[in-house]
């Protein structure tokens, strides 16, 4: 009796059609795991963030400044205006990150900068340009923008973007010479966001192109010293390529973002010398993490209530909260 053991073709073609159909169920469902891990990596990330500000807290007194404009006592660098210093909050947590080698790189006592085209101080060469695999989202690039700086995914909150996107008194918690205290946050510590992230920039030249601007990945640079407007954001005409290119700069640009807009916001990032509007963007689905300043991790939905995502943003606004 002869067994046919051969499959025919009409029969192979059903199989792989099979097969075709359960890999793009499976693709998707894969993909879903893959970014709820990555998003819990990410919380996780700003977690441990979180815990580094409040041992800061505890040896200082107060939460590290967003960034400082000081004039170094080094006699080497005393004659270097004050905006040269720029030391981001995260550059003075390095030894709270367990980075304490790369912070021993550092000489946070001198200027950031020698110039105003961003020549690095010698000192300072090595330790700035290292990669912090925990200031990285894993849902993003992961790229270095700058050959000479380690990027951050992750920035700290100015306040909620009042008073035309003010940077030097703000109402957040990170901002210009900030000192503020957990006493100051007299809105509370489980009311106040403290931190969140933002999506690198790709790097490469300026765009001058309002129909080539991707919104993820640029932000409108103002060319006055005048407080933030949406007609103002509406009207610029340059936008910058390298955001969050840089730790260790707290500039807004590179380690600062505002509760203004809602997160992953349609308009494009507005900043200045000394004001600015910039939300929080995520490569996450939906929304963002935020750190609050308890140090607990919430996801923000894109759609939350506008007045309450501003509330957060403040520390001491006596608002209200609604569901977030």
């Amino acid at each position: 009796m002869n067994r046919r053991l051969a499959f025919t073709l009409i029969e192979l073609l059903v199989v792989i059609a099979i097969i075709a159909v359960l890999i793009g169920l499976l693709l998707p469902a894969i993909q879903k795991v893959r970014e709820a891990a990555n998003r819990m990596k990410c919380s996780n990330n700003l977690k441990q963030l979180g815990l580094a500000v409040h041992n800061y807290h505890d040896a200082q007194g107060a939460f590290p400044p967003g960034y400082q404009n000081a004039v170094s006592t080094n006699p080497l660098y005393s004659n270097l205006p004050a905006s040269r210093f720029r030391w981001s909050f995260i550059a003075r947590l390095t030894p709270y990150l367990e980075q304490t080698n790369i912070y021993n790189t550092l000489d946070l006592t001198i200027p950031l900068y020698m110039d105003s085209q961003g020549t690095i101080t010698p000192p300072n060469q090595f330790g700035v340009g290292q990669r912090v695999s925990m200031l990285f989202c894993p849902s993003d690039s992961q790229t270095q923008v700058y050959p000479t700086f380690g990027p951050t995914n992750y920035t700290g909150c100015l306040g909620n973007g009042a008073n035309g996107g003010t940077r030097t008194m703000a109402n957040g918690i990170f901002f210009q010479n900030s000192k503020i205290r957990i006493a100051d946050i007299i809105d509370g510590t489980s009311n106040t966001a403290m931190c969140s992230e933002q999506i690198l920039g790709l790097g490469g030249p300026d765009v001058t192109d309002p129909t080539m601007v991707d919104v993820r990945y640029v932000y409108g640079q103002m060319s006055v010293n005048a407080n933030v407007s949406d007609a103002v954001c509406a009207g610029l005409t340059t936008w910058k390529t390298d955001r969050g290119a840089r730790w260790a700069d707290g500039e807004t640009q590179y380690a600062e973002y505002d509760h203004h807009y809602p997160p992953n916001a349609p308009q494009w990032d507005c900043v200045q010398l000394e004001h600015s509007w910039k939300p929080p963007r995520s490569m996450h689905t939906g929304g963002v993490n935020v750190l609050f300043a308890d140090g607990s991790g919430h996801f923000i939905a894109n759609s939350v209530n506008l007045a309450t995502w501003q509330a957060l943003g403040s520390r001491n606004g006596n608002e209200a909260l609604g569901d977030y």
